[in-house]
């Protein structure tokens, strides 16, 4: 497949709102479904929470920054649970160009910080062409169209952006790409947490709709797969761990350049986390996390071992830590997973997807492969759009996703 002119062409043609878009080669056709999130209510921003037995939390965090970060105004003030954009959204399925209801999917989850599907979309063309399954790319909570348009606005963000580096003496890899991400986690580290487990359930909530028969596209019996690219690698594989309702008992699931615990990965990047935003994360999540939950009782309660969701998610935070458990269930999935790291990704070393995926001994059966591409690289660009290395690009990007394509048929 031609990937410069499969971007090229996509960048050009694909929106959220329109209903269907033809993609006017392979026969392939884009659905944009509408999605309304039960699930946001979870989110901070609530006056209380109420669980099981009435047990109840009151809302603990301040969503004013403007004492710290004056620039931010209202741009960024808003409680988690009120950004509207985040609770009704549009999701794309990719698909060939028929009536027939589809039998099999594969979910597509990106990487931390995404703001559009533009990368994504050669490689969702390219999986439906070669397994003749759908792809339904579904985006994360508050990123890509779940986000207010201000966050991703370059003029507004690099004002933050430039307000940080003003503030922070040491800040490294602060940018408009990041400013907004990076505000919201260095001052409240809980969303790290609590948006990912609203993707989750949104997740969980997309598969109830599936199997109930409810959805207008996919089959109730249909095959549901995952490609996950970077932390999007985690969500599936956390999903996989915890099969909720035993909807995913024969997925399998593909992680690309992810599928590693979060000690050991580093993402600072102009793109990901700046500096102090991952010092912030890593401080509150590897450090200190036993001394936060004395005070933060509703994570406590979600982090409880009472809580499979939250063994999971915390058996993938630090490597030492839960290590037992977390191999354990790893092992239980090996046949169910494949992974492919790039050689020269310092975002998330291959090595560490060894780590995890096939244990500090190397004894769980896990495929994961390492690969390198033959031109300048990196994790959050392994195919550059650059007219004078297309035919390099082409032959490496045909070649990784013949592999991935082969595991998900």
């Amino acid at each position: 497949m031609d990937y410069l002119s499969s971007y090229n062409t996509f960048k050009n043609s694909y929106n959220h709102s329109q209903e269907t878009i033809s993609v006017g080669r392979n026969n392939l056709i884009i659905h944009n479904i509408p999605f309304q999130s039960t699930n946001y209510i979870i989110l901070p921003g609530e006056k209380e929470y109420r669980y099981n037995n009435d047990i109840i939390f009151n809302d603990i965090f301040n969503f004013d920054y403007n004492d710290v970060l004056p620039a931010s105004q209202n741009i960024l003030n808003i409680a988690d649970s009120k950004v509207i954009e985040n609770q009704s959204f549009t999701y794309s399925v990719l698909r060939k160009n028929n009536n027939k209801r589809l039998k099999g999917v594969i979910l597509l989850f990106h990487g931390l910080n995404e703001k559009s599907w533009n990368k994504y979309l050669p490689w969702a063309e390219y999986l439906a062409e070669k397994t003749g399954k759908a792809v339904v790319l579904f985006p994360l909570a508050f990123n890509i169209n779940r986000v207010p348009e201000g966050w991703s606005d370059p003029r507004l963000m690099y004002n933050v952006s430039m307000e940080r580096k003003r503030v922070f003496q040491y800040i490294s890899e602060s940018t408009f790409a990041n400013a907004a991400i990076s505000t919201r986690f260095q001052e409240i580290p809980q969303r790290m947490f609590w948006s990912g487990l609203q993707s989750f359930y949104d997740i969980v909530q997309l598969a109830w709709q599936i199997r109930s028969g409810a959805h207008p596209l996919i089959d109730k019996d249909a095959g549901i797969d995952f490609f996950g690219y970077s932390v999007g690698a985690t969500l599936g594989l956390t999903l996989m761990m915890s099969n909720p309702s035993h909807y995913f008992t024969r997925s399998k699931i593909m992680c690309f350049c992810g599928g590693v615990v979060f000690s050991r990965s580093d993402p600072v990047s102009k793109f990901i986390l700046d500096s102090e935003a991952c010092a912030a994360v890593n401080t509150f999540y590897l450090e200190n996390l036993e001394n936060v939950l004395k005070k933060d009782k509703r994570l406590a309660y979600y982090l409880d071992d009472d809580h499979p969701i939250g063994s999971y998610f915390k058996c993938m935070l630090h490597y030492q830590k839960l290590k037992k458990y977390r191999e354990e269930n790893i092992s239980k999935l090996a046949k169910q997973i494949f992974a492919i790291g790039l050689e020269k990704d310092c975002i998330i070393p291959p090595y560490e997807i060894m780590n995890t995926l096939k244990g500090e001994k190397r004894k769980i059966p896990s495929k994961v492969k390492v690969m390198d591409l033959p031109y300048l690289y990196d994790h959050e660009n392994p195919f550059p759009v650059n007219p004078a290395m297309e035919s390099t690009v082409n032959k490496s990007f045909n070649r990784i996703f013949k592999n991935i394509s082969d595991y998900l048929k």
